[in-house]
């Protein structure tokens, strides 16, 4: 762990809009895959039930915003989650990259789960309301302190009820694990760069609760999620 005491942030190419559509495609592809084995959808999922997703099943469908949503795939895992668990459940993501939209949108058409897609910069654009839930995955580690703490006091005031965090967390262990990960799981040189620099750049559980702190989410959850990660659930009084 003494190499990776403080974060290490530096720019991803999976950021780059310039990335050719080709190359994002297969980086986004094996995101998915690591998502999956590392369990993402299936977190937040136990996040949403602790948070009485169930309480609000008897009335309208419950909704649910993955912003920076990349691929979609977790978006389409918890609708899938939803159908499999007799749930009913209203899913949408967004994310600024057109390119991420239609990959996402073709995914959950294959799928036949009915999501909502938006295009939307979250940093830089207002955040939807009218969303019970709002959650992202891998998505902080990008993000400077100060933007983290903006984006969760902007997703607390959004969320009608709760926000829910899956995202990486630093060590030396995970990062032989991630890197180990990334090489069996994806052939993209796109991933299996920025998956050094994912958990180079994430955060330690005590420096994410002091900017969950200092967004003003005072009472927020945040425990280990295996492998890799951590999960934060906030829910609003």
């Amino acid at each position: 762990m003494t190499l990776l005491k403080f974060r290490e942030l530096e720019p991803e190419e999976m950021d780059d809009p310039a990335i050719p559509r080709d190359e994002h495609e297969q980086a986004l592809m094996g995101l998915a895959r690591l998502n999956l084995i590392s369990g993402a959808a299936s977190s937040i999922w136990g996040g949403l039930n602790s948070m009485g997703l169930a309480s609000l099943r008897h009335g309208e469908p419950p909704t649910v915003l993955d912003i920076a949503t990349g691929g979609g795939d977790v978006p389409i895992a918890l609708a899938q989650k939803a159908r499999q668990s007799g749930a009913k459940l209203r899913v949408s993501g967004a994310d600024r990259s057109p390119t991420a939209i239609d990959y996402a949108r073709n995914r959950a058409q294959r799928s036949d789960v009915p999501i909502d897609w938006l295009i939307r910069d979250t940093l830089e654009e207002p955040i939807p309301t009218g969303y019970d839930f709002i959650c992202c995955s891998l998505f902080l580690h990008h993000l400077s302190d100060d933007a983290v703490v903006g984006l969760l006091a902007r997703m607390a005031k959004a969320a009608g009820r709760g926000i829910i965090i899956n995202d990486l967390q630093r060590s030396s262990l995970n990062l032989g694990l991630v890197w180990l990960g990334a090489h069996l799981l994806s052939r993209s040189e796109v991933v299996h760069r920025d998956s050094v620099r994912s958990v180079r750049a994430a955060f330690s559980l005590s420096e994410m609760g002091c900017l969950a702190s200092q967004a003003g989410l005072y009472d927020a959850t945040i425990r280990q999620s295996f492998p890799c990660r951590f999960l934060l659930t906030w829910t609003k009084s």
